[in-house]
């Protein structure tokens, strides 16, 4: 099989063959934001989603769940959708999962390509998942899909929020079932998201979105 077209950032009102205004547009980018926990569900996640799946994955880990090559190895030994490190300006396309090199963070440039920014400081707000979340909402907007999981921090609450804003879907894992439950509680006390969902179940429901149905 060739190898997929990749997305244009184009308009970012609707994607690619749908009008504005449709109830059920179908979304071709998933972005998932983790922190403690993180390469373990990803890992889950990516073993149960299609090798069909019509859309891009792009991932956002904390600082303690990045560093080496070995995350990509880790999530793409069982994932049946192929993994790789990205690199700057790299071309986004669907059925592929992205992960950020050692030391990096990933975000969507305003060409709608791959960008990668130095580093993670809370200092001076530089949080992986905030950043990627809100780049792509700038670009991408309704085409998103958005999903927070495990972790012991707030990041990700804001991003949720910027996307949400850009009329993209917001879903965060349900804290009793994360490995560490601080961060979706804590998404889910400053945000109302789309969905509340188990790990389990997030693999249909993001199937499902990204065909365009509706998701009960």
């Amino acid at each position: 099989m060739g190898e997929r077209r990749a997305l244009s950032a184009g308009s970012r009102h609707a994607p690619p063959g749908e009008r504005e205004g449709d109830v059920n547009p179908a979304r071709d980018v998933i972005l998932i934001g983790a922190a403690e926990g993180g390469v373990a569900a990803c890992q889950s996640l990516a073993a149960a989603l299609s090798p069909h799946l019509n859309a891009a994955i792009l991932i956002a880990l904390s600082e303690r769940e990045t560093g080496a090559d070995s995350v990509a190895t880790r999530i793409g030994a069982r994932s049946r959708l192929p993994v790789s490190i990205a690199a700057e300006g790299e071309a986004i396309r669907p059925g592929r999962i992205y992960l950020p090199p050692p030391g990096h963070r990933l975000i969507v440039s305003e060409s709608g390509l791959i960008g990668l920014a130095d580093g993670f400081s809370r200092e001076n707000g530089a949080l992986p998942i905030d950043g990627l979340f809100t780049s792509a909402a700038a670009v991408f907007g309704p085409r998103l899909i958005s999903v927070v999981l495990t972790g012991r921090d707030h990041d990700g609450t804001r991003g949720l929020i910027a996307i949400e804003e850009a009329d993209g879907v917001g879903i965060v894992q349900e804290p009793v079932d994360a490995a560490q439950a601080e961060l979706p509680a804590t998404v889910l006390a400053m945000n109302n998201p789309h969905y509340v969902a188990r790990l389990r179940d997030l693999p249909t429901l993001l199937e499902t979105l990204v065909s365009g149905q509706p998701a009960l």
